[in-house]
């Protein structure tokens, strides 16, 4: 017999309550602070940060309205808690405050940003690419492939790629990568550890791409999605607690890229 009287909630409840509200102290902080950026002129990648960190704002409250789950409704009103879609979501979360880290990154040479935008610019070219391609548009394939060997020239010819073998430099001349030196280098730059994002990400990943993982074990975790489990509200805090700690170290990159427009605000504020 359990020792939790009748009407408290179960441990993973509790353990959910507790995120989404954490979360919800986070993410109204950065949505105030993202205010302050709004009509900011500023260079291409700061630009692009401030973008970025207005999108974890965005799709922060897609998440937030996705966690909205109740236990007690009123007639008729729908009750899901979709586990799956807060894990992918948060996931989406965590890659849109790596690549905000990325491009606002303090310390890097205008030579190496040249380089990190050639390479998110062959990325976005070949991307293109490829859909214009599967719906048979010469026209688009024609001037997307003309654009994609200018910036492949400029990688080629760009400083820095002697540095790097030859390997390395094939690998950045197909357009598959993101980021200069892989994933794993932003999430260390970030101050993240490596090896718990690793876990963290294929954890999630899972639930973004429907693997075996997502829903394999239904029977043993107990899925029922108008009457969620134990393990359910627990992914789902999981996932909050993570989507937390990137939007609150978001915060304090963007106070490092815009230091002016937050002269009162002390980092430690920021903390859960």
């Amino acid at each position: 017999m359990s020792n939790v009287a009748a009407n408290d909630p179960p441990k993973g409840e509790a353990y959910f309550r507790e995120m989404l509200s954490t979360f919800q102290t986070g993410l109204d902080l950065a949505m105030r602070f993202s205010a302050r950026c709004d009509g900011k002129r500023v260079e291409q990648r700061h630009g692009w940060a401030s973008w970025l960190f207005l999108r974890l704002c965005v799709v922060g409250r897609s998440l937030d309205r996705l966690a909205a789950f109740k236990t007690k409704l009123d007639e008729g009103e729908a009750n899901t808690l979709d586990h799956s879609s807060i894990a992918a979501v948060t996931r989406n979360i965590i890659e849109a405050a790596l690549m905000f880290f990325y491009v606002s990154e303090p310390g890097v040479s205008d030579d190496e940003w040249g380089l990190r935008k050639d390479i998110l610019d062959l990325h976005d070219c070949l991307t293109r690419y490829r859909v214009f391609k599967s719906w048979k548009d010469e026209k688009e394939m024609k001037s997307l492939r003309e654009s994609a060997a200018q910036i492949k020239d400029r990688i080629r010819n760009h400083k820095l790629m002697s540095t790097f073998d030859a390997e390395k430099q094939k690998q950045l001349l197909g357009g598959q990568q993101l980021y200069l030196n892989g994933l794993r280098s932003v999430v260390k730059r970030a101050g993240w550890d490596p090896d718990r994002f690793d876990g963290v990400y294929a954890y999630l990943s899972v639930h973004s791409h429907s693997a075996p993982t997502s829903f394999y074990r239904t029977e043993k975790h107990q899925i029922n999605f108008s009457k969620p489990s134990d393990y359910q509200f627990g992914l789902a805090a999981f996932s909050l607690e993570h989507a937390d700690q990137s939007i609150r170290a978001a915060c304090k990159r963007l106070i490092d890229v815009f230091p002016e427009l937050f002269p009162e605000i002390k980092t430690k504020k920021i903390e859960a």
